[in-house]
């Protein structure tokens, strides 16, 4: 119950912003929609992104520090939706998975720099 409300909400975001039902059925530059509670852009919709896990059917096994999964399979890890998809794709609990090297219009990815505060 708990994860079907969060494919609720997130999808009702990814309408809200804009980013599945004002999409145009294409890509859109990054922060042209509205951002989520936290100031994040495209979260939910526009493209899959690709992440470092290697996907698996569950949790179990899986990390507990956070890291990523990387031993286990060749398929990887797609969050997010696209503006491809269906409404309950786009959520950024949602889990989907490719073979690293599928390619699509509606895949990317998201760079993430770790900053040093002193």
């Amino acid at each position: 119950m708990r994860a079907a409300r969060g494919l609720e909400r997130g999808s009702a975001l990814a309408i809200r912003t804009g980013n599945l039902t004002g999409s145009g059925s294409t890509t859109h530059t990054v922060g042209k929609k509205a951002s989520n509670a936290w100031g994040l852009y495209d979260m939910h919709g526009n493209v899959w992104e690709w992440c470092e896990d290697v996907y698996a059917k569950n949790y179990v096994g899986a990390p507990i520090d956070g890291s990523a999964r990387l031993e286990g399979g060749a398929d990887r890890v797609l969050r997010g939706g696209s503006y491809e998809g269906s409404a309950q794709c786009c959520c950024s609990t949602y889990r989907s998975w490719r073979v690293p090297s599928y390619r699509g219009d509606f895949f990317g990815f998201r760079l993430i720099l770790s900053l040093r505060i002193q």
